[in-house]
Parts: C-alpha cells; structure tokens; sequence
C-alpha cells in the first residue's frame, strides 16, 4: 500500500515539475492546485490544505523554497490521513522539550547580561 502511494506521488511530483528541474517551486505547486485530479488524490488520503502555501511550508523539510521528490513524498506521507494521539502527544513531548532548553538558555543570557552591565558600570 506504501508503494502504491510512493508511487502516485512521484507521479503526480513528476506533473508538477513543469521545468524538469528535479525540484518543485511553489509556482509550480500554485500552478496545479486547482487541479481537480489532483484534490481528489488529496482527499482520498485525508490530506486538506486551504493554499499552496500551506503544503508548501510543510514539505519543504530543508527550507530552500524549493521541493524535491523525496522531501515531497515523505512530506506527503506525514500529512496522510488524520493526526493520531501518539503524534499529538509527540509535538506535545517536543515544545516541552523545546521550552525548557530556551528557559535555561534565557536565565544564562540575563546573568550575562547583568555581569556585562556590572562590567560597564564598575569602568
């Protein structure tokens, strides 16, 4: 099943790469959106988007506003169907995470900050 949508990705990747770049602008991505096939692929894999945009920002895993095939169909595999708890509870896990690392580095940039301004004044 796996392969059945790599392959239809790839496929559909290929359409859209209108230049034969190997890579897919978000042009080319807006140049396609509309397309009827295209959203009824979308919605047989439960994958909703409102813009080109949106998809765009979410596949393009490098940020080089530009997509490859592989950042496309693994994009595109992650976004397949409805968001599970374990996935929830993943990005729960990871801005927890996240949070304390730039706490503790905030509480370091502040005494920094303090020993600096001691270092100014005291000069």
């Amino acid at each position: 099943l796996k392969d059945n949508y790599i392959k239809h990705f790839n496929s559909i990747f290929a359409e859209l790469d209108e230049d034969g770049s190997g890579e897919i602008t978000l042009a080319e991505l807006e140049g396609f959106i509309e397309d009827e096939a295209l959203q009824a692929f979308f919605a047989h894999l439960n994958i909703s988007f409102d813009s080109a945009w949106e998809i765009f920002r979410l596949i393009d895993a490098d940020g080089t506003g530009s997509v490859s095939a592989e950042e496309f169909v693994n994009g595109l595999l992650t976004m397949k169907g409805d968001a599970r708890n374990i996935d929830v509870k993943t990005i729960h896990y990871d801005m927890t995470k996240q949070r304390h690392v730039l706490s503790k580095f905030m509480i370091f940039v502040e005494a920094e900050l303090r020993h600096i301004k001691a270092a100014v004044v005291a000069a």
